[in-house]
């Protein structure tokens, strides 16, 4: 029985990662799925959050957002619309946007495809902030 298993991860654009790790806990639409080895096979529909690595007994985080993750004879596949390494968050710009997407949403229709994207764009800012301090605390 292997204790790690390959994970990747993966955008229309580009790989952002692929390796082997020891745990992995996917941001799902509904909550958060752990993934350790052996998983049993799933596909699940990711969510806008903090995607946790552990390769080596160290934590490294990814901001995904979109997407799904699918577990398939031990590789995990994370296939985000948008994702970031943490060192690539750019913090300044997520305080922005969450400081004024904060106080606007309250005031937009959130049933308009405008006020559904702010939203989202909202969740995505959240996600690189919590991303960010959760990588600088265990720096």
């Amino acid at each position: 029985m292997s204790a790690e298993f390959e994970l990747e991860i993966l955008t229309p654009g580009k790989k952002l990662f692929g390796e082997k790790v020891s745990e992995a806990i996917v941001p799902a639409w509904d909550g958060e799925t752990g993934i350790l080895a052996n998983h049993e096979n799933f596909v699940g529909k990711l969510g806008t959050g903090a995607l946790k690595i552990v390769q080596e007994g160290k934590d490294f985080w990814y901001m995904v957002s979109g997407g799904v993750y699918e577990v398939r004879d031990g590789v995990v596949s994370v296939l985000a619309q948008v994702a970031e390494e943490a060192a690539q968050v750019d913090i300044e710009s997520a305080k922005e946007i969450d400081e004024k997407l904060s106080s606007e949403l309250p005031k937009t229709n959130l049933n308009t495809i405008a006020g559904q994207n702010m939203t989202m764009e909202l969740e995505r800012a959240r996600a690189r902030l919590e991303v960010y301090n959760r990588t600088k605390s265990v720096h």
